[in-house]
């Protein structure tokens, strides 16, 4: 199924907010069957805790989604991903301070399977 990760509802107050700092928890994790979303985590720092994830299977609307995460600079920890099966688009990358987007793009476009475009927008 989907992986939805959510800290802050859009509709709930800040102070309602789910402090998740890490990804620790999602370790043992080489496969989403559906699509992945982490959005509004206002204290991740970084995506190592994904560090042995493989594969999303996506949906027919998204792969993978990081949308709106305050403190998010680093987006190691998908170096092992080698596959998005579907989603359009594949990867959306948006509103984050990430430092090397760039680099994960360009990781993606090179090393990663997958069917349909890519983006960001910070």
């Amino acid at each position: 199924g989907n992986l939805k990760i959510q800290c802050l509802s859009e509709q709930v107050a800040v102070s309602n907010e789910t402090r998740i700092t890490n990804l620790d928890f999602l370790s043992k994790v080489t496969s989403i069957n559906g699509f992945f979303t982490i959005t509004h985590c206002n204290f991740l720092e970084n995506l190592d805790g994904l560090s042995n994830l493989e594969t999303i299977l996506g949906s027919p609307a998204l792969g993978i989604e990081i949308r709106a995460n305050e403190r998010l600079t680093d987006m190691k920890g998908l170096e092992n991903l080698k596959e998005i099966s579907q989603g359009k688009p594949a990867v959306r990358i948006r509103h984050n301070p990430v430092n090397n987007v760039s680099t994960f793009l360009s990781m993606i476009m090179n090393r990663v399977k997958f069917q349909n475009l890519c983006y960001a927008d910070m």
